[in-house]
């Protein structure tokens, strides 16, 4: 797939950043720091096209702003239910992932992102 010079410019802030959450106000700082002139609407529109690719999701919304992040097939993240630790763990084989038959239709997966939430050891020896 190829991509505009826009969108290339926007994806590069998550491939740079891949551990962050980053929102509308974040990516725009990111593209002012390297010189980079695009507007804010410009944004909106390549953030709805990298996601509808598979290249970034919505992770989370926090005071009504959609924050974003970068679609990592090799990782998944473990999150503490008591503590938010988060760890990333990597994924060993993920080519797993990438054709499913379903019924009789294949599907071809092109991005996403798995979380598992539960209780570190560390809070479970605390209870």
């Amino acid at each position: 797939m190829n991509l505009s010079k826009n969108k290339s410019i926007i994806y590069s802030v998550f491939k740079e950043n891949p551990n962050l959450e980053l929102d509308i106000n974040d990516i725009l700082k990111f593209i002012d720091t390297a010189k980079l002139a695009i507007s804010k609407r410009t944004v909106y529109r390549s953030i709805d096209k990298l996601i509808g690719m598979g290249k970034i999701y919505c992770s989370s919304v926090h005071d009504r702003k959609r924050k974003f992040k970068l679609s990592d097939m090799s990782y998944c993240e473990i999150i503490c239910n008591e503590c938010n630790d988060l760890k990333k763990i990597k994924i060993a084989n993920n080519d797993k992932f990438k054709k499913y038959i379903i019924g009789n239709k294949s599907f071809d997966i092109t991005g996403g992102y798995i979380k598992f939430y539960g209780t570190c050891s560390k809070c479970l020896n605390r209870i």
